[in-house]
């Protein structure tokens, strides 16, 4: 199967992070929205679309990606914004068990569809991402029980949810928990990375939901993470709370975080709040 994500444009609602990357790199769990559709769909092919001066840098960062090169075979068109969960996943696989070719909508946003390399020849890209248009070659069905991003509060309000489903996939409990760390809740709801070291007085409270910690990550006591939490590799967390968050490859974070989504490589060293909130790279 060969796909193609696109941007549509809704990125718009979601500057000034969206001045650099393109909607489909946002983080909504563990990974991209674009690495989640690729790992869910597995696609022999992929071709991204989206605003034309971010073309090069999408190559340079998703080398196993094509930017804007054209498919004439037949294909399914995804939106960049769609997180592809169990129910999604279940819908898009609905979606390709058609015989003809369909479109699923929200609103009057596309949320995927299903082209035949005949219907794509005839088709320019702006067809295919417009609904109206679209109405004219193939079937709609309207749907609206799907996590389809508007807004940046809907990451916020998704990725709680989002981030139990993609953690409990997780099945290998951690063997190297010290002693010393207090477990809240089932150990078995706890993965941690290769050369990991979280210090005694260290409190892991799973009773939420689990908790992801990545490799050669730094935990200090008297830290406390509550799950559903992640904490990407080779970050470092300064005695701090953190709680129900994202916290991105290469951190460094001190005092508390809550419910909030940071990207690799930013800095929330200092004591204070931080909480609801959406942060880039380089921070």
């Amino acid at each position: 199967m060969k796909i193609i994500v696109f941007e549509d444009d809704f990125y718009v609602n979601l500057l000034p992070i969206t001045y650099t990357r393109a909607s489909f790199e946002l983080r909504a769990g563990v990974k991209t929205i674009l690495e989640n559709i690729i790992e869910k769909l597995r696609p022999e092919k992929t071709v991204v679309s989206a605003r034309k001066h971010l073309g090069r840098v999408l190559e340079e960062r998703y080398p196993e990606v094509r930017v804007e090169e054209g498919i004439i075979d037949d294909v399914l068109v995804v939106n960049g914004l769609l997180y592809i969960g169990r129910k999604e996943l279940k819908m898009i696989k609905n979606l390709l068990s058609e015989e003809r070719d369909k479109a699923l909508v929200a609103g009057r946003r596309l949320v995927a569809a299903k082209l035949s390399g005949e219907n794509l020849r005839e088709m320019s890209l702006e067809i295919i991402y417009d609904v109206e248009s679209l109405k004219k070659y193939l079937e709609i069905e309207y749907t609206e029980d799907l996590r389809l991003i508007s807004y940046p509060w809907d990451i916020i309000n998704y990725f709680p949810e989002i981030l139990k489903e993609e953690l409990s996939d997780y099945e290998e409990p951690s063997s190297n928990i010290d002693n010393g760390v207090h477990v809240r809740g089932d150990g078995k709801l706890i993965h941690i990375g290769d050369k990991s070291a979280i210090e005694p007085g260290t409190v892991v409270d799973v009773r939420n939901g689990p908790v992801y910690i990545g490799k050669s990550v730094e935990i200090e006591s008297p830290s406390r993470i509550i799950g559903p939490c992640y904490i990407g590799d080779n970050s470092m967390i300064f005695g701090a709370r953190v709680e129900s968050s994202i916290i991105g490859e290469e951190c460094r974070i001190g005092g508390e975080v809550a419910y909030s989504i940071i990207h690799k490589y930013s800095n929330k060293r200092h004591f204070g709040f931080l909480g609801h909130s959406y942060v880039g790279e380089w921070v």
